[in-house]
Order: C-alpha cells, then sequence, then structure tokens
C-alpha cells in the first residue's frame, strides 16, 4: 500500500492498480469455492509482484453478542505493523494493552494471493466470521473488508445512520 503520509510515494505489492493507487476503493461481489477460495478484485491486484495481506477477524457494534467477529480486515504486512506499533506504544503491562494483543494475534494471519489471483480462507475464519457463499469485498480506504452478504447488508443499515452524521461533519 501507498504510505498515506507520504507524497508520491511508490505502489507497494497489493495495491491497487487504479487511477486511486493505494486505496481500496468500491465493492465488489464473488462466490467462494468449496475450498475456501475467492476471487480477489481484479482492480485491487498489482500485477507485477504476488499480493501479501494479514487477514484479521473484525468485531462489528451491530452484531454484538450474537458473534464475536462480524467480517475480515485485509491490510498489507506493513499496515499491520504499523496497527501492532499503535498498540505497543502503551505500556507492556496495561490490561487493555495485552488483551488487545493477544486478540489481535489469535485472529490473525498473513496468506498471499494464488497464482489465480484467490485469497485462500483459513476455514476457522470463514466459520467466525459467519461467511458462506457470497463474499462481499469492500473497499475502506487503506485496507479491505471481507463480510458474509447478508451479514454486511444487515450491518450496513446500522452504519449508513452513523455514516449520515460524520457527513455532515465534512466540509
Amino acid at each position: 500500500m501507498v504510505d498515506l503520509d507520504a507524497q508520491a510515494a511508490p505502489v507497494a505489492a497489493g495495491a491497487p492498480s487504479s487511477s486511486m493507487s493505494g486505496w481500496y476503493t468500491w465493492s465488489y461481489d464473488h462466490r467462494m469455492d468449496t475450498q475456501k477460495r475467492v476471487q480477489f478484485p481484479a482492480d485491487w491486484r498489482n500485477s507485477k509482484t504476488p499480493a501479501q495481506f494479514v487477514l484479521i477477524m473484525w468485531p462489528h457494534a451491530h452484531l454484538k453478542g450474537e458473534r464475536e467477529f462480524a467480517f475480515i480486515k485485509g491490510v498489507t504486512p506493513q499496515k499491520f505493523s504499523s496497527l501492532v506499533e499503535q498498540v505497543s506504544t502503551k505500556g507492556i503491562g496495561e490490561d487493555d494493552t495485552g488483551a488487545f494483543r493477544r486478540q489481535i494475534f489469535r485472529s490473525s494471519i498473513q496468506v498471499e494471493l494464488d497464482p489465480a489471483g484467490r485469497l485462500c480462507l483459513p476455514p476457522k475464519m470463514v466459520a467466525e466470521t459467519g461467511m458462506k457463499k457470497d463474499v462481499h469485498f469492500v473497499g475502506a480506504g487503506d485496507h479491505f473488508e471481507l463480510w458474509d452478504k447478508e451479514i454486511f447488508d444487515r450491518c450496513s443499515q446500522a452504519d449508513r445512520a452513523v455514516a449520515l452524521g460524520a457527513y455532515k461533519t465534512l466540509s
């Protein structure tokens, strides 16, 4: 991914090849096969280098009490390192830091696109996020998200109300 704080930074492996290089934009629907492989959106692939990502199971407030994780967040290894660094700036003995580190590391895995441009999702991630066959890829700027289509539709209704307030803060 592009370092979003730097100007004219080079595009790294796996960064989208669209005119908005470095950003994951738009949404795509793909079907997962029986081996838990799903086609990665072509617009997000960089054909020159194999793409590596860290997939992290992530919660959503709308599903609290129903399931622990709602979707899979996909980030580059560099972005994952940045997330870990943010957590590490707190004291290692702080309860919330230790709990968060355990949560992040136990629910993440590094993967690489296969030669056909597919992500092979770990069966545990698929089960714990409730994914069935229809996988909805959502661009979220510096990362992407993988959702079960039905779960996404439910959660996005709750998100719309929150986002509406955020639109008002933009100038």
